[in-house]
């Protein structure tokens, strides 16, 4: 049996009230009921359609529901045509980039706004926009003279200065507290 309190996230999962299930549902199996477009105005289409769509239902604009909408496609396929491959044209290409990129400004903007979690707004930035942590390290470039003999502090006649048993004082002297 499933700790009610525990803090997994598959547990928040049953937490979503019955009616958010079915509007979520009702709303995917919409946008899943397309093909794949096949000309470059066909996908200016879809996509038009798919953020008309976000803005009518009040549905929150993503990678995987923008992929679903184009006859569901993988996120992997999404990229393919993001950078050229598959055959497609320089045209498909940038629609497929001016979309990722607006729901890459819409996370942007609810990240910057505080309407969602810090730590979500990382990682979807991370993944989906190729944001990273970005530590940059300078070199050190301090030269450091080293001391002639002649620079080194003359410290007397070791003679003079040494220190023999006989100074040091006795274990029953160390005892008197006079």
């Amino acid at each position: 049996m499933a700790n009610r309190n525990s803090n997994s996230p598959s547990n928040q999962l049953n937490d979503i009230p019955p009616e958010v299930c079915k509007a979520t549902v009702d709303n995917l199996k919409e946008l899943s009921q397309r093909g794949r477009p096949e000309t470059e105005t066909e996908l200016r289409e879809r996509i038009d359609q798919y953020f008309d769509f976000c803005a009518t239902k009040g549905f929150r604009p993503g990678i995987e529901t923008l992929c679903l909408a184009l006859g569901g496609i993988s996120r992997q396929i999404l990229w393919v045509w993001c950078n050229g491959g598959a055959g497609k044209s320089q045209e498909w290409v940038d629609i497929c980039n001016t979309a990722k990129q607006f729901i890459i400004g819409f996370l942007e903007q609810l990240s910057m706004t505080g309407k969602i979690n810090p730590a979500n707004s990382i990682f979807y930035l991370k993944n989906w926009a190729g944001y990273s942590d970005a530590v940059t390290m300078e070199p050190v470039s301090t030269v450091k003279r080293v001391l002639s003999a002649s620079e080194l502090p003359h410290l007397g006649d070791m003679a003079d200065d040494a220190i023999t048993i006989s100074d040091l004082p006795q274990l029953g002297d160390m005892n008197d507290n006079s």
